[in-house]
């Protein structure tokens, strides 16, 4: 066999033990194999090999890392931790400390435990200090002396061990053919249980025995401790055939029984069967029952400096993908299935037709070649003391279900490796001695095995141990004595912890109950509306010590009330009494808190811890109605979105309170109430809103939610944003409704009274129309006085739903290359109604030469938002901003109709010439306009010539420039021609010679 074929640390791990001169056990090599989380169960026997081997050796800095330089001194407060390095592969498997003093040399596992503590796997305390483990993780040295070197043995991967086999260990012979899949395999020289059992039986009873620990104790005295451990009823008999059963179903999560405690192990009822069976294991007897220890018997001496290495092949169970097949093993598979009598073979072709009920695993086997390093040089040393402290303080306990009553402490287990064997507790009182360990059955002679609840939540590991105390009896001290154990059978020596019982416990508490009850009371007005009960519940103790109770005192809101009396009776039966006390004065909508307290005081005047209850009383009465104002409340314009919005404001809203946002359209009102729902739109809507007000508003059963929630009121003010479908001429009736609120322990907050919704009047909300009426048409001409009169008309143009009232128009001026959007306003008219259309003139001052564009767009009349006449009295429900605060909503201006164009002459401009010393002519022209931006000014035309005159330039003029020189021009003649800003040119003007 290769040692590359071992099993590594994950998927099993081997402890070995050479125990001697131990007076509780016998002498002898004690073996131990552990399968790994990742597999469920044994698969079968497991076949234990000698092995020869050859083994490499290293010191000092090659063989280890020290967390200190050697040589270090150790002390109880300075442990030496050592890690054997691993070259290329190699395998420390033996160490050995040379140093001096009082040391304990321990193997760790690779891996920490829950607290950040080592777990200890093997370990020796007298020279030569050489132990051995394959699962070697690290090197703790604790105690007191000096550590000078270190000294490792490995394996190489590739090195070939001879083996021998030396025995075979398997479950008890009535398991086999107990489970309907498949047989465990079966064959060879195996060795019984009771065999395994018998060969290390300890000298005398464990130390948590019911019984004196130095009463005679015969070795058939374990088998039937360990046989009553593992057939009491959901143990670990029950956990086999379970764990067996959930395996052949391809179970992942094995469930094995739903209570919360298995029989006498502390076992929860979730936890997979693998957990389950090693925790139980935590008992040497048990362990050997489940073949998972065993006694080698065989002499082991001969090997290298007293080394020892064993291979324990154990097959395990798991849950692999579909369709993957369990592999044999090779050469280690050969030697197990011959050991077996092809006991193997059988299993893997057993396993094979098992059904997968889910399709998504399949039970399969592994072989595992478990190995087990040994050191002969030195016997192993025994468990390490525990410290042991207090944990918390003593406190007072009533069983009323087992009729015992006492006090408990919780003792906290610590130690430099984890305590990961079992625990002995023995209780020692002034006059007795007894187990703190669950009896198992009926029977006093046997009790369960302990673990020290590892791993632990936090912090140390932890028991709890109970002191019973009688009725009428004194609690007194009593010391706890802990011995901590291991997998060998070997304990500890004794830890003592003395403690005494808590002080006198204080009188049991109160339990208190407090509700409402509404009664009659006035409509409004500051009230009382009901009463609140008190329920006050008094359960006595028990408790060993307790001074009877005399009374209970109870307050309100901090206010003292007479107290309550108990009676003898009490004190047994306990008490429930009722009190009731006037809700305080409230107004509609209001709550109020009220606290009630209660204690119990006691005949030498121990007080119990204070009992609290807190109730709620909220006003049930109705609301009154928020004011609202006959105003329509304008929208935002409508835009590209699709809605408006409009910001309500209520006020007078109760403080904690909040305000419910209702809503329903004009025309389902409309429906409701049995009014028209058609052609009513041309109506004007403050008319519409009057008509509805006067009917009501309509039921609640037209009214939708405009929010989800109540808006929360702040400082009597609640504030909120409403959105709406833009482009309706419906009007929004929108009701306000306050509500009040509390909000219980839970932060659930609830509504205690609100405003009906029949007390209410609604808010007519309008979104400002988008409508424009139909282009208009413009006219423009000038008179003689040089005036511009421009009319406009806008025909089909309906202003009934607006109030009757006039449209207006607007005039623009053209402003070529830009949008109409941006042309100037000029004037602004209002227009008068003329048959079917609606007419307006008005007259513009005249610019001379200049060419006008003018266009107009015309508007409805802005729509009223209070009815001709009514009185805007201010209301409780505002709508804040510019638009709400004026009289109307105005409409939005029409698209720009066609232009009118104008081209408005003046005088003609008159020409003056002279001829320049030079004999150039010098051009003046006079009563020129002023030039304008946007529009083309005067120009003079230059002609000249011999016999005929030619266009020679073109000068542009306006009133700062009004000349020009040009020439001279010797023997020619010259005439200028005018062009107004609209293309006419005037006569010629000849030039002097």
């Amino acid at each position: 066999m290769l040692v590359s074929e071992f099993a590594n640390p994950v998927q099993a791990v081997g402890q070995g033990a050479n125990v001697v001169g131990d007076d509780r056990i016998p002498d002898g090599v004690q073996w131990r194999a552990s399968l790994g989380r990742g597999f469920l169960l044994p698969a079968g026997p497991v076949v234990l090999h000698r092995c020869l081997f050859e083994a490499g050796e290293l010191h000092g800095d090659t063989a280890a890392v020290s967390s200190r330089p050697l040589p270090a001194e150790v002390t109880p407060r300075s442990p030496l931790a050592l890690f054997p390095i691993r070259w290329s592969g190699r395998r420390p498997c033996w160490v050995e400390v040379v140093g001096d003093g009082r040391l304990r040399v321990a193997i760790t596992a690779p891996s920490m435990g829950p607290s950040r503590q080592p777990v200890e796997l093997a370990a020796v305390d007298e020279p030569p200090y050489r132990v051995g483990s394959f699962a070697m993780g690290g090197v703790l040295v604790t105690g007191e002396g000096r550590v000078d070197d270190i000294r490792v043995w490995f394996l190489d991967p590739d090195t070939v061990v001879e083996t021998t086999r030396v025995g075979i260990d398997a479950l008890p012979d009535d398991y086999l053919g107990a489970f309907t899949a498949y047989a465990l395999p079966n064959g060879g020289d195996q060795e019984s249980w009771k065999d395994r059992i018998l060969a290390a039986a300890p000298a005398a009873a464990v130390p948590y025995a019911p019984v004196p620990p130095d009463a005679p104790y015969r070795p058939d005295f374990e088998l039937a401790r360990v046989n009553r451990l593992v057939r009491a009823e959901a143990s670990v008999d029950a956990w086999v055939r379970r764990a067996y059963d959930a395996a052949d179903a391809s179970r992942d999560d094995l469930v094995i029984v739903a209570e919360p405690e298995l029989g006498p192990h502390p076992v929860r009822g979730r936890h997979r069967a693998s957990e389950s069976l090693a925790m139980a294991a935590i008992d040497p007897g048990v362990s050997r029952w489940l073949a998972r220890t065993g006694t080698v018997r065989v002499d082991l001496s001969g090997g290298p400096d007293d080394l020892a290495l064993l291979v324990a092949q154990a097959p395990g169970l798991f849950h692999g993908p579909p369709g993957e097949r369990s592999d044999f093993g090779g050469e280690p598979g050969r030697l197990y299935n011959e050991a077996l009598d092809r006991g193997w073979r059988e299993l893997l072709d057993n396993i094979e037709d098992i059904p997968d009920p889910s399709g998504e695993r399949t039970l399969q086997a592994k072989l595992l070649n478990v190995p087990i390093a040994i050191s002969l040089a030195t016997p192993a040393a025994r468990p390490a003391p525990l410290e042991l402290t207090r944990s918390g303080d003593p406190s007072w306990y009533a069983d009323a279900a087992a009729g015992e009553t006492g006090w408990r402490q919780s003792i906290a287990l610590r130690g430099v490796a984890a305590p990961v064997g079992p625990v002995s507790l023995e209780q020692v009182g002034p006059d007795q001695r007894r187990t703190l360990h669950p009896l198992v059955g009926d029977d006093s002679d046997v009790a369960a095995p302990m673990s020290a609840a590892w791993p632990p939540k936090q912090g140390a590991p932890t028991v709890t141990a109970t002191v019973p105390v009688a009725a009428g009896d004194e609690a007194s001290e009593v010391t706890w004595r802990v011995h901590a154990g291991d997998w060998t059978g070997r304990w500890s020596d004794p830890v003592e912890l003395t403690g005494g019982p808590p002080p006198r416990p204080t009188p049991g508490g109160c339990t208190l109950e407090a509700w409402y009850t509404p009664g009659s009371s006035p409509p409004t007005g500051l009230a009382s509306t009901g009463d609140v009960r008190l329920s006050i519940r008094f359960e006595p103790t028990g408790l060993p010590g307790s001074v009877p109770v005399d009374r209970i005192q109870w307050t309100v809101d901090g206010v003292s009330e007479d107290p309550i009396e108990l009676t003898a009776m009490h004190q047994v039966d306990g008490l429930r009494a009722f009190r009731d006390v006037p809700a305080p004065e409230t107004s509609p909508g209001e709550s109020k808190t009220i606290r009630f307290t209660a204690v119990a005081i006691d005949l030498d005047g121990g007080r119990s811890s204070e009992a609290s209850v807190t109730v709620v009383v909220a006003d049930p009465r109705p609301l009154p109605a928020l004011r609202i104002g006959p105003r329509l409340m304008p929208t935002s314009r409508p835009t590209a979105d699709p809605e408006v919005s409009i910001t309500l404001t209520a006020s007078g809203v109760p403080e904690g309170g909040a305000v419910r946002f209702l809503f329903a359209n004009e025309t389902a009102v409309r429906a409701a109430l049995g009014l028209p729902t058609q052609g009513f739109r041309t109506t004007p809507r403050y008319e519409r809103a009057e008509t509805l007000r006067q009917a009501g508003g309509g039921p609640q059963r037209a009214y939708s939610a405009a929010l989800p929630d109540p808006v929360r009121a702040v400082g009597g003010r609640a504030t909120a944003t409403l959105r709406f479908p833009a482009g309706s001429n419906d009007l929004i009736l929108v009701r306000a409704l306050p509500v009040a609120t509390t909000t219980d322990a839970a932060g659930i907050v609830k509504e205690t009274a609100s405003t009906p919704f029949a007390a209410t009047q609604p808010a007519f909300v309008a979104v400002p129309t988008s409508d424009a009426p139909a282009l208009p048409r413009i006219s423009a001409s000038a008179t003689p006085s040089g005036r511009i009169t421009v009319d406009v008309a806008a025909p089909h143009v309906s202003t009934a739903r607006f109030g009757g009232g006039p449209p207006e128009a607007r005039i623009v001026q053209v402003v070529e290359d830009m949008p109409p959007a941006f042309w100037p306003e000029v004037a602004a008219l209002v227009l008068a109604r003329r048959g079917d259309e609606w007419t307006g003139r008005l007259t513009l001052p005249a610019v001379e030469w200049a060419r006008v564009g003018l266009a107009a767009s015309v508007r409805f009349p802005a729509e009223p938002l209070l009815a001709p006449g009514a009185v805007a009295s201010p209301g409780d429900l505002i709508a804040p901003g510019p638009a709400s605060a004026g009289s109307a909503m105005r409409a939005p201006w029409g698209p720009v109709g066609a232009p009118a164009w104008l081209e408005l002459r003046g005088r003609a401009p008159r020409v003056d010439a002279a001829i320049e010393a030079d004999g150039s002519w010098r051009v003046e022209v006079r009563d020129l306009p002023p030039a304008r931006d946007g529009s083309p000014g005067f120009a003079a035309e230059l002609y000249r010539g011999t016999s005929a005159l030619i266009l020679d330039s073109v000068h542009a003029l306006d009133a700062t420039i009004p000349s020009f020189t040009v020439g001279p021009f010797p023997g020619q003649e010259g005439g200028v021609v005018l062009v107004d800003p609209f293309g006419g040119r005037s006569a010629v003007f000849e030039l002097p010679a």
